[in-house]
């Protein structure tokens, strides 16, 4: 496909329910968006397509349905520049191999927070970044019960593993962060962060810095 791209700038609020699958572009992408909440309750499956949210300020995203998205080379879920965002649900997956899984950095993760099955990647610049996400709501990698990696593989990154800046609530299961060229876990001013069932080795940089 050649993209389906949803394009909204506005302050009203907007809501999408209907499933929107592609292969290459943007699923969604939201640029200076004002105000207003926009909601998309709908499955969205990029295989090579992805979310991108740019300069949202004052508006808030939520994602209700399953996301699925796998983009190879590009980032998978950015939000950059302002605004909030939720992601909900039991089934959301994120994987890359050398684009950025996920990106939140200077929006707010909303008080629902972001859930997700699994994040992975590998050869990534960072597989995961959260930096100056606000103190409504964090992240939360769950996997399937206590299955080892079933909440993603972070591996192989050219730089820190997860990267984790002036964030809080962070909950990782089930996840392997491994063999990276940085820190596994670099979080220099992140609290509240847990892990659980999840292996960090082999990271050249040092597994998780400073200490939980």
């Amino acid at each position: 496909g050649g993209g389906a791209e949803i394009y909204i700038d506005g302050s009203g609020n907007f809501t999408y329910a209907g499933t929107i699958t592609d292969d290459s572009g943007f699923l969604v992408y939201m640029e200076n968006a004002t105000g207003g909440t926009k909601t998309f309750s709908g499955a969205l499956n990029g295989n090579g397509a992805n979310i991108g949210l740019v300069n949202n300020t004052g508006t808030t995203i939520n994602f209700s349905g399953a996301l699925s998205l796998s983009t190879g080379s590009q980032a998978a879920f950015t939000a950059t520049g302002g605004g909030t965002v939720n992601v909900t649900g039991t089934n959301n997956t994120l994987t890359t191999t050398t684009g950025t899984a996920l990106n939140i950095a200077n929006t707010t993760i909303g008080s629902s927070s972001l859930s997700f099955k699994s994040i992975s990647s590998n050869g990534a610049a960072s597989g995961i970044i959260l930096n100056n996400t606000g103190s409504s709501g964090g992240l939360v990698v769950t996997g399937t019960g206590i299955v080892n990696g079933s909440g993603g593989t972070i591996q192989n990154s050219t730089g820190n593993g997860i990267s984790l800046t002036n964030t809080k609530n962070t909950f990782l299961w089930n996840m392997n962060i491994i063999n990276n060229a940085g820190i596994g876990i670099s979080r220099p001013s992140a609290t509240n962060t847990v892990l659980t069932n999840t292996t960090v080795t082999g990271n050249t940089g040092g597994n998780i810095i400073p200490a939980i």
